[in-house]
């Protein structure tokens, strides 16, 4: 995976700060405000990446922050870090709560049995007629061994059509009586 170029200069900027302890030449910055930058740069860095993973971090760092302001020990901030990136990311899931996508069959399962209205007659199998079904205009699926096809051909727009089965983008309906 190819990270963004802005992603690798902010990084390298970073570790120039800390690692060559550029910091303590003459500038006084609290390990509480490094937190900070690096917090607010992981959730910006959110944007160039792929999938949830920056900004949780940025947001566990964040909280570090307000916690390192208060205690010196980079070893509480190291296991504070981890505990808090830790429960965002368990409870991240649930607070979201993402859609499971449903099944073409779970989807489906609710036309049947529904009542339709016939929008265009069902005339031949290049023009299968088209009956709205909760505002959603579906094509009749044709099928001449069907007991109810000739009832079908001599139906007008308007009538009155209950859905048996979904096949694919095609209903499958009969009359109502």
């Amino acid at each position: 995976m190819q990270s963004h170029p802005a992603i690798k200069y902010v990084l390298v900027y970073l570790y120039f700060l800390l690692e060559r302890r550029i910091l303590k030449k003459g500038t006084c910055v609290e390990l509480f405000q490094v937190y900070l930058i690096v917090g607010l740069v992981l959730i910006g860095a959110e944007i160039f990446v792929p999938g949830f993973v920056l900004a949780p971090l940025g947001v566990a760092s964040l909280i570090t922050a307000a916690f390192a302001s208060v205690v010196d020990s980079e070893i509480a901030h190291i296991a504070f870090f981890s505990a808090t990136a830790l429960i965002i990311f368990l409870l991240l899931p649930k607070l979201l709560k993402f859609k499971k996508i449903k099944s073409e069959e779970e989807q489906t399962i609710g036309l049947i049995g529904q009542t339709g209205i016939l929008v265009e007659p069902h005339r031949s199998p290049l023009s299968p007629g088209r009956v709205r079904v909760f505002g959603d205009v579906w094509e009749i699926s044709w099928d001449e061994n069907d007991p109810f096809h000739d009832t079908l051909l001599l139906l007008s727009p308007g009538a009155l059509l209950i859905v048996k089965q979904v096949i694919g983008n095609k209903i499958h309906v009969e009359p109502k009586s």
